[in-house]
């Protein structure tokens, strides 16, 4: 919003510029849906990351047996992960 230059006495005129500031020329509905996907994405892949580790944890207790076992930390880690990447479509 600009404001101009007016002669005394006379209320200011304001003029609104059009310009997007280098905005995409991308329909609000694609941009917006294109990102909601993206986060389904992300959330899902957390939920598949997150969950099941406490899960292991608390309830079923794998990653103790885990642990106990001539395993490296960064072998479970791989295997959880390899895990996620394979079953998020």
């Amino acid at each position: 919003m600009t404001w101009s230059r007016t002669p005394a006495g006379q209320p200011p005129r304001v003029f609104f510029r059009s310009d997007r500031g280098g905005g995409l020329d991308l329909p609000y509905l694609q941009f917006i849906g294109s990102g909601l996907v993206a986060f389904a994405g992300v959330q899902i892949a957390m939920v598949e990351a997150s969950y099941p580790v406490m899960g292991g944890f608390k309830w079923r207790r794998t990653y103790y047996g885990m642990a106990a076992a001539p395993l490296r930390i960064g072998d479970i880690v791989a295997g959880r992960s390899e895990t996620v990447v394979y079953t998020v479509p």
